[in-house]
């Protein structure tokens, strides 16, 4: 049995509708054969079973933008009920399963102010009414008229622990006058998906809130006395949870869960999904399309290229594509033909962290890998026109400067403000120009000169200079010219 990705959970007396692959499945609540409902060419998301279970609404992008559509609960055709393009998110029903609820932007001056709706199942015209709570995000109705609204309610999960303004809170009519209050004041927490159960005379309000640390289920009364934990994930957030009146159905990571208020208890669902997964089979792809670095041949005969992780060599007119590196698991970036055109240079990740690569011109031929430098992301990286030194710039603002052959590096320069937004060599490969950002609304153009070559043995015997080969000690090296960085 293979499992699936379960999101955006519904619950209606025994069927349980999730969302896998973009589509619509439904699952028995007790566990068992999950059935796909849809197998649309758009996303599918925040579907909603209607109170007697016929129908299931939900938003989808079969035409391009997210509305709200209606189908039977069993499956078949789907039917657009909105023609609003501003991103809807189905929150329920009308108690009488007429009228189905959603939250959007639409006429509101900002896309984050959002409202209620209500468009009727049966419409054919795609007219929308307005709800007269204000500014919400999602709804829940008690007995006796009593409504629950959210403001700044969403998923708490992708804002964990979040105490900001735009927190999550809630507001009550709790006796159907349409005068509300703030709910739960002094409860510090981002708190989301209000569900209005009534088991006894006035019932409980559900909740997710994490002022506990973790995303879990929360209860009260309507007044806000005896509060009360309901679940106990640990490892992470429910999510996304709806009721029927009864149950609530959630999803915690990748699982769905049925918490029962009778028993206070939740158990895992668990599904028997089988799905071909043709989203993972093997395709053919535009390599163009994901072309993501290239690096030139000194002499313009030959370009590397990295494209979806994977580096290829190839000439101009002749002579295979050839791959380099591992064929599979290892990304590879940041594509540079070191001086002699002979060796590539690569950034991989094989190791956990990323690190520079040496290849030669066989691929099958073993690496050489230069470890045991702080490089961190590179971003950027040009090879020296006449040494095994290359220059690189990362996350962290910083230039360097790496020797290939003794495997060292130094900081050249660092920027407290900003990415080094270019750099180069000299003709001759002594001197390094590079912008730097001096503060946050400024730049400079600087210089920086590299270290003069210690001088050969056969460049002091041209010079008529005495060396060690001739029985005379050899004169001293110069010594090594301090850094120079200019300012331009």
């Amino acid at each position: 049995m293979t499992s699936g990705y379960y999101r955006f959970p519904t619950i209606q007396q025994e069927t349980v509708v999730f969302v896998s692959e973009d589509d619509l499945w439904s699952v028995p609540a007790g566990g068992g054969m999950a059935r796909r409902l849809t197998s649309n060419l758009g996303e599918v998301t925040y579907p909603m079973l209607s109170p007697n279970g016929e129908w299931l609404a939900f938003v989808g992008r079969e035409e391009g933008a997210a509305e709200v559509y209606v189908m039977p609960a069993q499956g078949g055709s789907a039917r657009r009920l909105t023609f609003l393009s501003s991103n809807p998110r189905v929150v329920g029903w009308q108690p009488d399963g007429k009228s189905i609820l959603f939250t959007s932007a639409h006429g509101q001056p900002d896309a984050s102010e959002m409202v209620l709706f209500g468009v009727r199942a049966d419409a054919t015209n795609g007219e929308v009414t307005e709800l007269p709570y204000g500014a919400a995000r999602s709804i829940a109705f008690g007995p006796s008229g009593a409504v629950v609204i959210g403001r700044n309610t969403g998923d708490p999960a992708r804002w964990k622990r979040y105490r900001g303004g735009t927190a999550g809170h809630l507001w009550i009519d709790a006796n159907g006058d349409g005068n509300f209050v703030r709910f739960l004041p002094n409860l510090a927490a981002n708190i989301a998906s209000p569900m209005w159960l009534a088991n006894g005379d006035a019932g409980r309000i559900y909740f997710v809130s994490d002022h506990e640390g973790v995303g879990n289920l929360y209860s009260c009364k309507p007044d806000g006395s005896e509060l009360r934990r309901c679940t106990d994930h640990e490892d992470y957030y429910v999510r996304n949870p709806s009721s029927d009146g009864k149950r609530i159905v959630y999803h915690v990571g990748a699982d769905l869960f049925v918490y029962d208020p009778a028993l206070d208890a939740a158990n895992r669902v668990d599904v028997s999904y089988h799905s071909p997964r043709v989203q993972r089979n093997r395709k053919f792809v535009d390599a163009g399309r994901y072309l993501d670095g290239y690096g030139v041949h000194p002499s313009g005969l030959a370009v590397a290229v990295t494209t979806r992780g994977k580096a290829y060599t190839f000439y101009n007119h002749e002579g295979p594509v050839l791959q380099y590196g591992k064929r599979e698991g290892v990304r590879y970036r940041q594509p540079t033909w070191l001086h002699d055109g002979r060796r590539l240079l690569l950034v991989s990740d094989e190791p956990g962290e990323e690190v520079l690569e040496i290849y030669h011109g066989q691929p099958n031929k073993s690496p050489l890998r230069v470890e045991g430098l702080e490089i961190g992301r590179v971003v950027a990286m040009k090879a020296s026109p006449f040494e095994d030194k290359v220059a690189l710039t990362n996350h962290r603002h910083e230039l360097l400067l790496v020797d290939l052959t003794t495997r060292s590096m130094e900081v050249v320069d660092r920027s407290l403000f900003t990415n080094i937004s270019g750099f180069d060599w000299s003709p001759d490969g002594r001197w390094l120009a590079y912008s730097l950002g001096a503060t946050s609304r400024t730049s400079e153009i600087r210089l920086y000169k590299l270290p003069e070559p210690v001088a050969t043995a056969a460049a002091d015997k041209a010079n008529g200079k005495p060396t060690g080969d001739e029985g005379h000690a050899a004169e001293p090296a110069p010594a090594v010219e301090p850094v120079e960085t200019t300012i331009l």
